[in-house]
């Protein structure tokens, strides 16, 4: 089975971190009553792909509601502020717990964590351990140590009919520190003017670029100008937009009109 297409939905989990928990999901479903069929016929490979699939709906459906407790934990934190190693200590380890601080060393040197210009914890893959500890029963480390850094996927569009295609949003080195290195999304505007839509409302922490409405967040990749939005809005949908005198405020109000377009892509085509 691809999952590149449905990688978008688990944001903010990285790749690897969907493939982890999926193949854990699939290991605890139980076998079929039809029994073992030998391996390599038909019947085996079917079954293979719909324990797969089967898997794959049961961690999406977990994903939707644990995302939305990560992100109602975090949101006041960064909004604050006050998202610290000590607060991340206190939601990792509830008391009575005993806090252990080398665990965020560990994912630092695994570059599963990394920290802001004020040394503390990044929002974004502070909020991947979050929802992939909160999907995952084990208690253990997380995913194989990584060679870079990762980030999510969201969808990418660049035109009005287009299908959305799945975009890793791509990582930048922000620090010169070697030992505690930090990173920023930076997508690539490309030629022409295009739309990142996500599930994951997180996204825009620290970034105006992005819109947040209820099933998600959504902004422009490129320079939104009247020649260039006029390729993405119908005639009465661009009057609609003459009431608003700066073009920023017209920019976010096409974000608006495009956004409803988009939510039949916060679910899997399965």
């Amino acid at each position: 089975m691809d999952l590149l297409p449905s990688l978008p939905a688990f944001a903010p989990l990285a790749e690897d971190q969907v493939r982890d928990l999926l193949i854990q999901r699939e290991r605890l479903l139980p076998l079929g009553s039809e029994g073992r069929p030998k391996r390599g016929t038909p019947d085996k490979l079917a079954r293979e792909e719909q324990r797969q699939r089967r898997a794959l709906e049961g961690l999406l459906t977990d994903t939707r509601s644990a995302r939305q407790q990560v992100f109602e934990r975090l949101d006041p934190l960064v909004r604050a502020g006050q998202l610290t190693r000590r607060a991340l200590l206190d939601i990792l380890y509830p008391a009575p717990l005993t806090p252990y601080p080398e665990r965020l060393n560990e994912w630092v040197r695994e570059k599963f964590l990394w920290f802001d210009e004020q040394g503390n914890p990044d929002p974004q893959p502070t909020a991947a351990i979050l929802l992939q500890r909160a999907l995952d029963p084990r208690k253990r480390k997380l995913p194989t140590l990584r060679s870079e850094p990762r980030s999510f996927f969201c969808w990418r569009q660049e035109g009005r009919g287009k299908p959305p295609i799945p975009y890793e949003l791509p990582l930048v080195g922000t620090s010169e520190n070697r030992r505690h290195p930090g990173y920023k999304m930076r997508p690539d505007p490309g030629r022409s003017l295009s739309i990142l839509q996500t599930v994951w409302k997180g996204v825009a922490w620290g970034d105006k670029n992005w819109l947040v409405y209820d099933q998600g967040a959504i902004c422009w990749l490129g320079e939104p100008t009247e020649d260039t939005m006029v390729d993405w809005l119908s005639p009465s949908e661009m009057a609609t937009l003459a009431g608003s005198s700066r073009q920023e405020e017209r920019a976010e109000r096409a974000l608006c009109i495009l956004a409803a377009e988009f939510v039949a892509h916060h679910t899997l085509s399965l």
